[in-house]
């Protein structure tokens, strides 16, 4: 399997509200919306997290993440001095339970244990995304009302 990433362009507008929409279906299905209530809602939704991102992590890297050269998802990062904030990984469904995820997290925790730094993620509270990152060595730093905030930490794995 053969992962890459590019850099995310005007162009990927429509993919990346696609792998938005697929990773927020779970959230929505229960409210009994309509399909089109459920886009108008999911348009909003993307938009302002869209622009959060862009606002608050202005030297974040956005990437599209590429699986044997097709779109699968995306990764934001936010390199800092002593950590590697993952803002968003989300993958389509068809590119999910197959290591993709794994594997970059893996990676990642690679670059990290290099530098001597720590990765962090806010995961959502009651997503599978709490056991990959339990598996993969992270542990619960705290909680919010959504999410908790799970932290691997070179120093642990060094020591």
């Amino acid at each position: 399997m053969d992962i890459r990433f590019r850099r995310v362009t005007a162009k990927d507008r429509d993919f990346l509200f696609e792998v938005f929409s697929t990773s927020r279906a779970e959230e929505v299905a229960p409210m009994g919306w309509t399909a089109h209530q459920q886009a108008i809602y999911l348009e909003h939704q993307f938009k302002a997290q869209h622009s959060s991102y862009r606002s608050k992590f202005p030297r974040a890297s956005y990437r599209l993440v590429l699986v044997d050269g097709e779109r699968a998802g995306r990764i934001y990062l936010d390199r800092r001095k002593d950590e590697i904030r993952i803002l968003d990984l989300s993958l389509l469904p068809k590119f999910q339970n197959q290591g993709v995820g794994t594997r970059l997290i893996g990676d990642l925790c690679d670059e990290a244990r290099g530098e001597r730094k720590d990765v962090g993620v806010h995961v959502p509270k009651g997503s599978r995304a709490n056991r990959l990152a339990e598996r993969l060595g992270f542990a619960l730093k705290f909680e919010t009302d959504r999410s908790n905030f799970m932290l691997w930490s070179a120093a642990t794995v060094i020591a």
